[in-house]
């Protein structure tokens, strides 16, 4: 139902306060404003949007005293609030990012946005130049940001001073994408910004479904030997919820949802395994996609696990498109992004000849087959007992990038050793060894 409450108090789903024409803002302390068209007294009716175009205009004394401006929490800040803070740019003024970062103490790399046509959020690191959504670098003159600090938790570890130098300004004109009007952007300036290439070396995830069509993203970095699996300040963005759409992110150790999670360089061959997260408003068709960005190296594979639907799927050429259908509205076990859990061979990263049971030995008649070839694909799949005798066989019906298949051999009742014989399109014959318990 529609819980809006309109009159006097000037509130909006219980949490706006009315601001006098003549209301003044501290300085440095970011707001959230919802601008809306008038109402029948209190009455639940009325536009949310003005009749027509509609002019902000605020004024003040420009902090323009030739020094930095400093922005500190107040004393008796609680652990309750988890080191988070909504500042503002307070220069009349673009402010790079860049610059904020450094002179502020205790304050985390990584600054938060809402992007009212994602409704997602956005967010930017200033250690490694990593967006997600549409964050940028540049913050635009009076914009509000949510901030975090570095090392929260033990009493007084919430407090940070957020430090906008002199140096911050910048003649550069921002993306200027966060205003909007009925949940779109209202696009006041033309220009853009285009952000710094990733000069390290991740996978980028997307997912799209029911709710807003718009896609939202999280990123992987496996590029920085300082970092770790854990809450990283320097460079790690907390995953943030999302009003309508499809929402995704890596899980971090302890459960901790990460936009942006960067973890140590892996090393050629080294095996890891990242749980990926998706929500969505409901359950229905949707999209998840790969894609690896900045100096990837081929020879680490990367694959998908939907351990829902018992499948693998191998990303190739540096990019994997996985439709599914959400039957719940959060999955967060569902998905494994995989790195080397099937090899590849040579520096053009195809997959190598591989044949595996999963989960050998097996306890059941189904048998759960990964199967990677670089040219050829299965065609049909036979298994005998030791003896010779046929228990059961059957075709594979393979799709591009999927190397995972469940095989049913109803035959296979007694415990002992059988051997599964696997015929390619091309002639070879593979053999793999399976143990019945």
């Amino acid at each position: 139902g529609d819980n809006r409450v309109y009159g006097t108090t000037g509130t909006r789903n219980a949490g706006y306060q009315t601001l006098a024409s003549n209301g003044s803002i501290p300085v440095g302390k970011g707001v959230a404003a919802w601008l809306f068209g008038p109402s029948n007294g209190d009455a639940l009716t009325g536009s949310d949007l003005p009749g027509s175009g509609l002019t902000i205009i605020s004024q003040g004394s420009l902090n323009e005293g030739g020094g930095d401006i400093t922005f500190s929490t107040a004393e008796g800040v609680t652990n309750t609030v988890k080191g988070w803070n909504l500042v503002s740019n307070p220069f009349a003024s673009t402010i790079d990012w860049h610059a904020v970062v450094p002179a502020s103490p205790n304050l985390a790399s990584t600054v938060y946005r809402w992007d009212p046509q994602l409704e997602a959020w956005s967010s930017y690191n200033s250690v490694g130049f990593i967006a997600t959504g549409v964050g940028s670098r540049y913050i635009e003159s009076g914009s509000a940001i949510f901030v975090k600090a570095a090392d929260e938790g033990a009493a007084g570890n919430n407090l940070l001073t957020v430090v906008f130098p002199q140096s911050a300004k910048i003649n550069q004109t921002p993306t200027n994408a966060y205003f909007s009007a009925a949940s779109w952007k209202i696009d006041g300036i033309p220009q853009r910004v285009v952000n710094i290439k990733p000069r390290l070396a991740g996978i980028r995830a997307k997912v799209s479904g029911m709710g807003n069509p718009l896609p939202v993203d999280a990123y992987l970095d496996l590029s920085r030997s300082d970092a770790t699996s854990g809450w990283d300040p320097r460079y790690d963005g907390l995953m943030m919820s999302r009003s309508a759409g499809a929402n995704v992110y890596f899980l971090g150790d302890g459960g901790t949802g990460y936009s942006m999670h960067f973890d140590a360089a892996i090393q050629p061959g080294e095996k890891r395994y990242y749980p990926v997260g998706v929500t969505t408003p409901q359950v229905g068709q949707t999209t998840l996609e790969l894609e690896a960005e900045g100096a990837w190296n081929p020879l680490n594979s990367v694959s998908l696990i939907d351990t829902k639907e018992r499948r693998t799927v191998l990303m190739q050429g540096g990019k994997l498109i996985y439709p599914f259908r959400m039957d719940s509205l959060k999955n967060e076990v569902r998905f494994l992004l995989a790195i080397n859990h099937v090899a590849v061979d040579g520096a053009s990263g195809v997959p190598g000849k591989q044949l595996k049971i999963l989960g050998n030995p097996v306890t059941t008649d189904r048998i759960d087959l990964l199967l990677a070839h670089p040219t050829a694909r299965p065609q049909r799949w036979e298994l005998r007992a030791m003896n010779g005798s046929r228990v059961a066989g059957g075709q594979f019906t393979p799709t591009d990038g999927h190397v995972q298949y469940l095989l049913q051999a109803q035959g296979m009742r007694a415990a002992g050793m059988y051997s599964l014989r696997v015929e390619m399109d091309n002639g070879e014959v593979e053999t793999v060894q399976v143990l019945r318990k």
